[in-house]
């Protein structure tokens, strides 16, 4: 939001242009008589111009599975082409955003088809970490900063990340929007800003597929179950019982 000095200087330079013949400050049309104005290209020409200049192919094909979804896998142009259709795709993607403090995002993104200009997007979260370099840890440390509050730096800064990236999300977002967070990924510009509002975590009347989960992790051996012996080496009887 522009301070009290900046909007003063803003009024004084209006003013200032109204004196010297200016129409208006808020006249769209300050051209010369009769000139035609410039046709407004809209978001969605602007992002097909973007991926024409990253050499996307828009019409290629990918073979679908069995419910009908693009898996990607790691292929960020595949999904940039399936965000263009708003067909159903998956896209498995992980983020490293440099600061001070790294943010390390590994999430699975999926398509979820839309209607009018809604295209559904999913993201489930597979892993978050905050990394804190050694070198910043041992400039902070030369600050007067003990190891072990660096350390809590990087707890709660693992902490804030954590609460600010649910495991869930479901974002109705516009197909436009949903292109440009897919271009973004292709350009490794991506950012948070895409799962703000209107993005929220599911809710009862959300439909989230039930494939789409984190993948199933083996159960952990049961200490009471019996062990079978082990066989007997090469050669040798196995042992009386």
């Amino acid at each position: 939001m522009p301070s009290s000095r900046n909007v003063s200087v803003i009024a004084i330079g209006c003013l200032a242009l109204i004196a010297a013949g200016c129409k208006g400050c808020d006249d769209a049309d300050s051209g010369a008589p009769g000139a035609t104005a410039e046709p407004e290209v809209s978001q969605l020409e602007q992002l097909e111009q973007r991926i024409a200049g990253l050499k996307i192919d828009l019409k290629r094909t990918f073979p679908k599975r069995a419910d009908g979804v693009v898996d990607c896998g790691t292929d960020a142009d595949c999904f940039v082409v399936m965000a263009h259709r708003c067909e159903p795709a998956e896209l498995e993607h992980k983020i490293r955003e440099p600061y001070v403090l790294i943010k390390k995002i590994h999430a699975r993104y999926r398509i979820a088809g839309g209607s009018g200009d809604e295209c559904k997007l999913l993201r489930l979260v597979l892993e978050r970490d905050m990394e804190l370099p050694q070198a910043a840890r041992d400039a902070l440390v030369k600050q007067g900063k003990t190891a072990e509050q660096v350390e809590a730096m990087r707890t709660e800064g693992l902490g804030f990340l954590n609460a600010q990236t649910p495991e869930r999300m479901v974002c109705p977002l516009s197909k436009a929007r949903t292109l440009a967070f897919a271009v973004a990924v292709a350009t490794k510009d991506y950012t948070d800003r895409y799962f703000r509002e209107p993005c929220h975590e599911p809710i009862a009347t959300d439909a989230w597929p039930a494939d789409f989960v984190p993948a199933a992790t083996a159960a952990p051996a049961d200490p009471t179950a019996p062990v079978a012996p082990a066989p007997p080496a090469e050669g040798k009887a196995p042992a009386a019982q």
